[in-house]
C-alpha cells in the first residue's frame, strides 16, 4: 500500500483506501508526509455502499501481494471498472493483462500501469468493456451457484 500512496503522490492523484488493518496508522503517517497526494482512509465500508464508491472512482487498484480469491477485484470488474492488480496468484487468475485490466509486477511497475491508464482513455474504455464481459461470463451469480452445486453433487 505504501507503493500505491507514493505513486499517487508523484502524480498528484486522489486515493481512497477502503478497509482497515494494523498498518493503517503507519500508512496515514506516510500519506501525511507526501505532497501532492490526497489520500482518504475510509476504513471498513458497508457492502451495500461499495457500488456507489466504486462508480465514483476512475481506476480500481488491488495492490496486494497475496490474494487467494480477490473478491474486491471481481466486484470492481462487475461494474466495469478499469483495474490494476498485482501479479499475485488470485489476481492473475482473474485479470487477462490488457484485456480486462492491467497486471503490475513482472510486466510493468505499478507506476507504469497508472501512467498507461491516465494517458489513454481508449485503453480505459476497452478494459471497462472487458471487465464487465469477464464478470458476466465467469462470475455471474447463477453460474457460480450451478458450479458449486455440481461440485457438491460430485462429492455426495
Amino acid at each position: 500500500m505504501d507503493e500505491l500512496i507514493n505513486e499517487c503522490s508523484k502524480r498528484g492523484l486522489s486515493l481512497a483506501v477502503v478497509g482497515d488493518g494494523p498498518e493503517r496508522s503507519n500508512l496515514e503517517k506516510l500519506a501525511q508526509g507526501q505532497s501532492g497526494c490526497n489520500v482518504t482512509f475510509l476504513g471498513d465500508i458497508p457492502h451495500k455502499n461499495l457500488p456507489a464508491l466504486l462508480n465514483s472512482s476512475k481506476i480500481f487498484v488491488l495492490n496486494s501481494h497475496y490474494e487467494g480469491s480477490p473478491h474486491s477485484l471481481i466486484e470492481a470488474l462487475s461494474i466495469g471498472m478499469a483495474a490494476i492488480a498485482r501479479e499475485s496468484t488470485g489476481s492473475a487468475e482473474v485479470i487477462n493483462d490488457s484485456e480486462n485490466g492491467l497486471l503490475s509486477g513482472k510486466l510493468r511497475s505499478l507506476g507504469d500501469s497508472i501512467d498507461l491508464l491516465m494517458k489513454d482513455s481508449a485503453l480505459i474504455e476497452r478494459l471497462q468493456r472487458g471487465a464487465r464481459a469477464t464478470a458476466l461470463a465467469e462470475y455471474d451469480q447463477e453460474l457460480n451457484f450451478k458450479r458449486i452445486k455440481s461440485v457438491l453433487e460430485g462429492v455426495l
